[in-house]
């Protein structure tokens, strides 16, 4: 069973409960979940029943902010350590990217001129495009505001 508890965090931070909001998607925030829920006596620890209670009773959000009091580090805990995996996973992504790269540039290395710069004209060649197409459109707007895109002959006769 598939349980949303970033839409529980999102709305728990728009009751004024940012570290309690935070926490509840990450790794391990099902147990802050179900934790919140018996403290603010929620009648079972899904997200729309913690919702319920802390949207229908003025109480059970007193408890939550006293909870969100009382836990804070614990939440900053797990919300710095979902930071720190989630990093070193863009890190590893980073180093396999590197690897191929420089794997490509070694292998270039004993290839002709066309191949190894190919990369570069491609870039150069949509560069110019680009300005000229971007030149183009302008002049074009310029002319359809002033008015001469008409021949003379075409033009309206002044009476």
């Amino acid at each position: 069973m598939n349980i949303d508890w970033k839409k529980l965090g999102a709305s728990v931070v728009q009751l004024g409960l940012p570290l309690l909001g935070a926490a509840l998607p990450v790794p391990g925030g099902a147990a802050i979940g179900a934790a919140l829920a018996a403290a603010i006596g929620s009648p079972s620890a899904q997200p729309d029943d913690i919702l319920a209670a802390l949207t229908g009773n003025a109480q059970a959000l007193q408890a939550a902010r006293e909870f969100e009091a009382t836990h804070t580090e614990r939440m900053l805990a797990l919300t710095t350590q979902a930071e720190v995996e989630a990093r070193k996973a863009d890190s590893a992504d980073l180093v396999a990217v590197n690897a191929t790269m420089q794997a490509e540039a070694a292998a270039s290395a004993s290839e002709n001129w066309w191949q190894k710069g190919w990369r570069p004209f491609n870039g150069y060649v949509i560069g110019a495009a680009s300005m000229l197409t971007v030149g183009g459109v302008l002049w074009l707007s310029f002319l359809a505001l002033s008015g001469k895109t008409r021949p003379r002959s075409m033009r309206y006769p002044r009476s």
